[in-house]
């Protein structure tokens, strides 16, 4: 099990990447990711991030975490 920090830490990270992935799709101009992690909080997000589209890329919008995690 990872501690909170890095947690957070990996959320971001697959996050970003899953945003910079999509963001070769032109048909996808936003993104809402939704994170669950049970080892921290059972059946409830822990994270929330939004994405848009600007230019080829995907910008972060809004960014969410469960107090758990801050």
């Amino acid at each position: 099990m990872n501690n909170a920090k890095r947690t957070k830490n990996l959320i971001e990270m697959y996050s970003e990447d899953l945003a910079a992935n999509l963001a070769k799709e032109d048909a996808i101009s936003e993104i809402t990711v939704f994170w669950e992690v049970p080892s921290h909080l059972e059946g409830k997000n822990i994270a929330k991030f939004t994405y848009k589209r600007k230019g080829e890329n995907m910008i972060i919008g809004e960014r969410w975490y469960d107090p758990s995690l801050r």
